[in-house]
């Protein structure tokens, strides 16, 4: 039910196997615990109210409001076709667009207004929707335009670190890879002698024999479990 001062009002309680938290259901989706079955019992519920004009009342499936981000969102989902209509039907199809929007499932919808007609309605209800603007839709708006601006972002760097490490890597490479594009000298060639064969660097012989290694360490992996079989 829709109030033009105090907004929204669920007025019935849905069978749900959760805490009826309706911003918790948006999240979790619970499952129903109470369906028309000829194969269960089932119960009807029903809430009696004194309702004064003007007034909304709305029935939908979960359809309608499971696929928007938040209760409050589904009102200003009402209220601003509303605004934006002249006749009964202009209202009808500018809530049935929005809602095959975001549906994720069947929707259907029911909705009856009392106390004018949809100009009447429209002014008396403009407080209610401006208030809901800047109080409540506004704020998360504001949240989920920086959350894109900030994934955008977020984009354009993954996009620059990429061309950044293929550019640095070019300059990087050419010593990265220098010994793999050297070319090996002749096998048998290098450092003798063409005439005699022998060796012709003076010294080599020596330095190869001087050449020991600096630290000779060794591991002995025991790969025998604690009784000492392997």
């Amino acid at each position: 039910m829709l109030d033009p001062e105090t907004g929204a009002h669920q007025v019935s309680s849905d069978d749900l196997r959760s805490d009826n938290d309706a911003l918790q259901n948006l999240v979790d989706d619970a499952v129903m615990d109470n369906c028309v079955s000829a194969d269960t019992d089932f119960s009807v519920n029903y809430r009696r109210l004194d309702l004064r004009a003007p007034f909304i009342l709305i029935a939908a499936t979960d359809g309608c409001f499971g696929y928007v981000p938040s209760p409050m969102h589904f009102e200003h989902l009402i209220l601003s076709h509303l605004q934006g209509s002249t006749s009964v039907d202009a209202w009808r199809e500018g809530l049935r667009s929005s809602v095959e929007a975001v549906a994720g499932d069947d929707a259907t919808m029911a909705l009856l207004a009392v106390g004018g007609d949809v100009d009447t309605l429209r002014s008396l209800f403009r407080p209610r929707l401006e208030h809901l603007r800047s109080t409540y839709i506004g704020p998360i708006d504001d949240i989920d335009d920086q959350m894109r601006k900030t994934a955008q972002r977020a984009d354009e760097l993954k996009q620059r670190r990429v061309a950044l490490r293929s550019q640095l890597w070019t300059r990087y490479k050419p010593g990265y890879e220098r010994y793999l594009a050297a070319s090996p000298p002749p096998a048998g060639t290098a450092g003798e002698d063409s005439a005699t064969g022998e060796d012709s660097t003076p010294g080599a012989h020596a330095a190869d024999d001087a050449v020991t290694p600096s630290a000779v360490v060794e591991v002995e992996i025991d790969a025998s479990d604690e009784k000492g079989t392997p």
